[in-house]
């Protein structure tokens, strides 16, 4: 199970069920501890058993009745993992030292092997164990495995009998050394995994960003073609363009009041002035034009846009009907934008 799994939540699960299990080794209680070698602190990361002896008497009948193999137990706790709200699991994420401090969980990761504590005494010898480990732990019984790989310590699995205090067993002792000791290479095997993907993650990504500013670049280059061509075009407009709305302003000013073309007059006049302006900003294109927004007669505004369109709609026998309510307010806008919007 542990050499299957390379996610780092499932294998701590998986320690603490073989280490907690009927099936497994049996202790009570298991806490796993990691280190974490940039801020070189050790903190607890899971823990599995009852909480207290009405805990236990709640779920000990029903485990002990189960006849599930070790292999059912591993699988059904990869789809069920524990609650992160469980006492056992608060009071590990609680505990945490860093790596060269003189307290018991940093001098046993330094001593790569067995430490069993009885009685408030480490087999390390040194120092007692510090009273107030042992108070939250809720114990003075308890062995502590240290998880090596490559010669370089990952973590700490602890294991108690706290909840109906009994003795610990050679065997029991050696095989918590053995379960740590692949432990540690699964959580080595994963946190690897784990930055391999990372980095593959960011070469992803950097490529993407590669590929990205190619393509702006390109999409620059033709921008600035573009550009380029537009403001030769709009260069060689701005004459004829004068000279159109040079006659327009000219035959309008000469007409009088109710001649019938004279709104004609005046609409192609006012477009000429708006291509002129177009082309202004065509040839001045290094930025964009703030919008020109003042208060505009939108009905006026869209009477103009059919008026302006008034050939092609009688060549296309296209009836037009404008209602604008009486009373309508003037609006904020850009006129020439909100013109053009209705002529596209």
């Amino acid at each position: 199970a542990l050499q299957a799994a390379t996610d780092l939540d499932r294998i701590v699960y998986t320690i603490l069920v073989g280490a907690t299990s009927h099936q497994g080794l049996s202790f009570q209680r298991a806490f796993v501890f990691l280190v974490d070698p940039a801020s070189g602190v050790i903190e607890g990361r899971g823990a599995l058993g009852p909480a207290d002896a009405g805990e236990a008497a709640r779920i000990w009948p029903a485990l002990a009745s189960d006849r599930s193999s070790l292999g059912d137990l591993l699988e059904r706790a990869g789809r069920e993992p524990p609650p992160d709200d469980h006492a056992l699991v608060r009071l590990v994420r609680s505990l945490r030292t860093l790596v060269d401090d003189g307290g018991l969980l940093a001098r046993a990761l330094r001593t790569r092997g067995v430490v069993v504590v009885r009685d408030g005494l480490a087999s390390i010898g040194g120092p007692p164990v510090e009273t107030e480990l042992m108070e939250r732990l809720g114990t003075d019984q308890f062995v502590i495995a240290p998880m090596v790989a490559e010669n370089e310590p990952v973590g700490l699995l602890l294991a108690d009998n706290a909840v109906a205090p009994r003795p610990f067993g050679t065997a029991e002792i050696e095989l918590l050394d053995m379960l740590a000791t692949q432990a540690a290479m699964a959580i080595d095997r994963a946190t690897l995994i784990t930055e391999l993907r990372s980095q593959a993650t960011a070469l992803e990504s950097a490529s993407r960003e590669i590929h990205e500013n190619q393509r702006r670049l390109l999409r620059s280059e033709r921008l600035a073609a573009l550009g380029e061509m537009a403001a030769r075009v709009a260069h060689d407009f701005r004459t004829p363009l004068t000279v159109i709305g040079g006659f327009a302003r000219s035959l309008l000013e000469r007409s009088l009041p109710d001649a019938p073309d004279r709104e004609t007059l005046r609409i192609v006049a006012d477009e000429v002035g708006r291509l002129e302006g177009i082309v202004s900003s065509v040839l001045e294109h290094a930025k964009e034009p703030r919008p020109d927004v003042r208060a505009v007669d939108v009905g006026r505004v869209a009477h103009e846009a059919i008026e302006l369109l008034r050939y092609e709609l009688d060549t296309h026998r296209i009836r037009t009907e404008l209602d604008v309510a009486p009373g309508t307010p003037l609006a904020r806008a850009d006129r020439d934008r909100l013109f053009q919007a209705l002529i596209n």
